[in-house]
């Protein structure tokens, strides 16, 4: 099973403990805590998928620690678990934006298949996540401004015969010209002739790099990874 992480945060230690026992059995990796103020201390360095929070904690309580993860990482699925489980409060707790809401006592199997409930959904997110990142891909590949390249002069005449001669080569290619010349054409068209054709072509625009996007476009980011990254994004070298 794919790595899922999941903060526990629960004062009670009996309860902490038979959830902790019951959730690594599954090979849940657990970050357990019986307070809101350390966990969420943990949870800004580090999210995770999803969190198990009860709703009655001193100093804070469970409604308070779901609304600060979410503003953390919108992304993190929460559990609420209570013991004073009325219509009312769970009605709350989804409005905040948890995903479900399990009322005390609960049996180890019940547990159980909440929390693989919320895992296949987070699953189902990630793998539409990387489908629209892929379709992104690929708009950027088909849709570009590609266009073939036409010509009869002794000038162009010259430029196809060095895009044949570097084509299948596995060297670097530096192509100069003025805006509007055609470069990125030329650089289409050597890699619509070169071994990796049916491989993705994938352009930057360092032009409209800056210090803040340098590090994300190229390398990507993780989910949580900062505020406001909500999702995987592969960089450009992945790509």
């Amino acid at each position: 099973m794919e790595t899922f992480d999941i903060l526990v945060v629960e004062d009670n230690d009996t309860m902490r403990v038979g959830i902790e026992e019951t959730l690594r059995r599954q090979n849940y990796q657990l970050y357990t805590f019986d307070n809101g103020l350390d966990a969420l201390k943990k949870f800004k360095d580090k999210p995770t998928d999803m969190a198990i929070v009860d709703l009655k904690m001193e100093p804070i309580d469970g409604l308070e620690v779901l609304k600060k993860i979410k503003v953390i990482n919108t992304n993190t699925e929460v559990l609420i678990i209570s013991a004073y489980g009325t219509i009312d409060t769970a009605v709350k707790a989804v409005q905040l934006g948890a995903a479900d809401f399990l009322t005390k006592p609960f049996s180890p199997e019940e547990l159980r298949i909440r929390v693989k409930k919320i895992w296949q959904k987070i699953q189902g997110e990630k793998k539409i996540e990387s489908l629209l990142e892929q379709n992104r891909l690929l708009n950027e590949e088909l849709f570009s401004d590609y266009r073939e390249m036409i010509g009869e002069s002794v000038a162009i005449r010259k430029v196809f015969k060095l895009i044949n001669q570097v084509a299948n080569k596995d060297s670097i290619v530096l192509i100069q010209g003025e805006t509007g010349t055609g470069k990125e054409l030329i650089a289409h068209a050597i890699h619509q002739k070169s071994k990796r054709k049916n491989k993705p072509f994938i352009k930057v625009n360092c032009g409209t790099l800056n210090d803040n996007l340098l590090e994300s476009e190229l390398f990507g980011h993780e989910k949580g990874s900062f505020t406001g990254a909500h999702a995987q994004r592969k960089g450009k070298f992945e790509a």
